[in-house]
């Protein structure tokens, strides 16, 4: 391995961006808002038994991964044990480049934040850990989940839900609980929506169907889903929360694999079914009611990056900076100091020293709010 490895410049490429990275990047305080550690691990300090398993218990990426080399299922999910599992991992390492293997998590609006509670109060943790709010099991009304979670969501929210208006009111108790506790951010996985305009007497009729376990029609799902999003977004204003929208996931790709390990267990991927005028038809709808909270807009599928990029400028007014903006892939890193060294990028150092601490670290605190 060469000497970057050990020096902090692995994804720095090129002399411009190593000096800028040193003189403003390196020291500044390190923002992830978007990981998947578990609250009680961190508050418990959990001590893996190996590598094996920190790296290899939860993440389904790197479990993808693994089967893609034809790695048998005992030695990802199944009885093997992690020092087992690491070596079958670490064979294929070498011919992963180029592929993002990342965490991510989030809190449904029915868990109790236990575990971050216990952290806020412990002055032990010097980190601050945040959560965000994914109200997804209360959007997708047409799995089979759908009424169990409705019981769920009622006993954490301390009220009945009986139609769609107190469905809302539930998620708004919840939505005020995770701000209480500090979060301004919400999260919201969209696999796929069509806009469809839709009425109250329309979504309390679907909402009574899905909440009964009935088969909804794709028109009724959309209706559904536009509804949800739309009401959401104006809870997210109320309390302003940023809006994050997943969008175009295709979920459940290989059902036989599901069924026999379970969902989010690596077998989700990248669609396009989600229109870009759809997605533009719900900013729309919530700009029109002034509704619109501070959006951002994260394509899975990278031919839909320009155009979900446009979209989201065109919904940018002018009061709050990068109000709709989109979510930059993580493997964006260093290509900066490449166009400042190509020529294409003349400002002067304190101009590149405003960008670099922005991207690092500013931009996203003053967007959040914290």
């Amino acid at each position: 391995m060469g000497s970057k490895c050990f020096s902090g410049e692995l994804l720095l490429t090129n002399p411009t961006g190593s000096r800028l990275y040193h003189s403003y990047a390196e020291g500044l305080p390190i923002v992830d808002y978007h990981c998947h550690l578990e609250a009680r691990e961190i508050y418990e300090n959990r001590e893996f038994k190996d590598l094996g398993e920190m790296w290899l218990a939860h993440d389904h990426y790197k479990w993808r991964a693994m089967r893609t080399f034809g790695i048998s299922e005992e030695y990802i999910t199944g009885k093997k044990g992690y020092h087992e599992k690491y070596l079958k991992f670490a064979r294929i390492m070498p011919y992963l480049v180029g592929n993002p293997l990342l965490l991510s998590t989030t809190e449904d609006p029915a868990d109790s934040l236990e575990y971050h509670m216990k952290m806020k109060e412990n002055t032990a943790v010097k980190t601050r850990i945040l959560t965000a709010f994914r109200p997804d099991r209360a959007f997708y009304c047409e799995w089979k989940t759908f009424p169990d979670y409705m019981r769920i969501l009622s006993k954490a929210a301390g009220q009945e839900i009986s139609d769609f208006s107190s469905l809302m009111g539930a998620l708004e108790k919840r939505l005020a609980f995770f701000a209480e506790f500090g979060t301004t951010v919400s999260d919201n996985g969209i696999a796929h929506i069509a806009w469809e305009d839709y009425t109250a007497a329309q979504v309390e009729d679907i909402f009574r169907k899905a909440a009964a376990g009935e088969r909804l029609s794709r028109e009724a799902i959309n209706r559904y889903k536009s509804a949800f999003l739309i009401e959401m977004a104006k809870l997210y204003k109320k309390y302003n929360f940023v809006m994050q929208l997943h969008i175009g996931t295709y979920l459940d790709a290989n059902h036989r694999k599901v069924r026999e390990i379970g969902q989010s267990t690596g077998f989700d991927c990248v669609d396009d079914s989600t229109a870009v005028k759809s997605v533009g038809q719900i900013l729309d709808r919530l700009t029109e009611l002034d509704h619109l909270p501070k959006t951002i807009l994260y394509p899975l599928n990278p031919a839909q990056m320009e155009p979900f990029a446009v979209l989201a400028a065109g919904f940018c007014d002018g009061m709050v900076r990068g109000k709709v903006q989109l979510g930059a892939p993580w493997w964006f890193n260093d290509q900066l100091g490449e166009l400042v060294e190509r020529g294409e990028y003349f400002s002067d150092e304190k101009y590149l020293k405003d960008i670099i601490e922005g991207i690092c670290y500013r931009n996203v605190k003053e967007y959040f709010g914290w």
